[in-house]
Parts: structure tokens; sequence; C-alpha cells
């Protein structure tokens, strides 16, 4: 029998910097299970050393096949978001993909790039994603 086991954080608007988004990472570590896992970290101080520890916290799972993500209003510049979309693209079983980044600095070009990266994602069956 399958067991879906789902997980929702919302951390918005916690000033959580780059010592903190660690320390979420090592605590879904001991979760690795998860099939659902909304995280909502928009409007903190996460920057790229941040969202590089999410993105390789999150190819620990295996079993994932829903992820919602806000990472909106941060520090987070152009190449760490193409690597989270990188890291994310490996998910064999992820079916549903929502990205939130409002707020950022990304040009036309850039969010074109990151659209067509998310298409390129194998399995997907539903997907959003505002920039």
């Amino acid at each position: 029998m399958y067991q879906s086991l789902n997980l929702t954080l919302n951390l918005s608007k916690n000033q959580i910097g780059t010592q903190g988004i660690q320390g979420i990472c090592s605590s879904l570590q001991s979760c690795p299970n998860l099939s659902n896992l909304a995280i909502d970290i928009q409007n903190n101080q996460i920057d790229e050393q941040g969202i590089s520890n999410l993105s390789s916290t999150l190819l620990l799972y295996h079993n994932l096949i829903s992820l919602s993500l806000d990472i909106s209003s941060n520090n987070i510049a152009e190449a760490s978001i193409l690597f989270l979309i990188s890291a994310l693209s490996r998910y064999t079983h992820l079916l549903i993909f929502h990205l939130r980044y409002f707020k950022s600095k990304l040009t036309r070009a850039s969010k074109t790039k990151l659209y067509k990266s998310i298409l390129k994602f194998k399995r997907l069956v539903k997907r959003s994603f505002c920039l």
C-alpha cells in the first residue's frame, strides 16, 4: 500500500537568511519519504547560498510527486534559480510543480529561459509559475 506523506511549511516574512535555511534543510532531511511538499519562504533574506542548500536538499526526495515553492522577494540571483530548476528536472516522479518568484530581478530573457526549462520536466501533468 502506498502512503502519501505531506508537509507544508509557511515561513514567509520571518527574516530567514542563509543560516536559517540551513536549519530548515537539516530538518527536512529527517523526512526522506515525502511525496507532497509545499514551502513558502517568501519575503525573507535568502540568498544564493540558501537556495543552493535548498536545491541540494530537495534532490534527496526520490518519491516527491508534488512540489510547491514560493521564493518571492528574496535575494536570489538568476543563476541560483536556474540551478534549482536544473536540480528539480532530475525528478522522475514529479507530476505537479508550482513556483512563485515575484519581485525578482529576472529579465524577460531570463524568464523565458526559466519557463523553457520548466517545460522540459519529463512527467509533469500540472505546472504553474508566477515570475
